[in-house]
């Protein structure tokens, strides 16, 4: 069993998660990985995903903003693409 993580430890990745997705950061590239969510909040990765719903959360704004940010064009071609691939594999 993992021994979940303090409130401190908490409130420090919920502030590094508001920074990163702000693009703000104060201590690392602005990258939005859990490395830098963990190096932003002062924290090591382990503890860091010792805060699994916090990880978790900070990996489904990054799959929104990934998302919304698809313009229509865009995402048709990724479609027609991955469909010619799909065909291609089936012959």
């Amino acid at each position: 069993m993992t021994t979940p993580i303090g409130t401190t430890a908490e409130t420090a990745l919920r502030q590094a998660m508001e920074r990163l997705l702000a693009g703000r950061p104060t201590l690392t590239d602005g990258r939005l990985t859990v490395t830098n969510l963990a190096r932003e909040a002062g924290l090591s990765r382990a503890s860091a995903y010792r805060a699994a719903a916090i990880v978790q959360a900070f990996r489904d704004h990054i799959r929104q903003r990934a998302a919304r940010n698809m313009t229509p064009a865009a995402r048709q071609d990724r479609i027609a693409a991955l469909e010619a691939e799909r065909a291609a594999l089936q012959r």
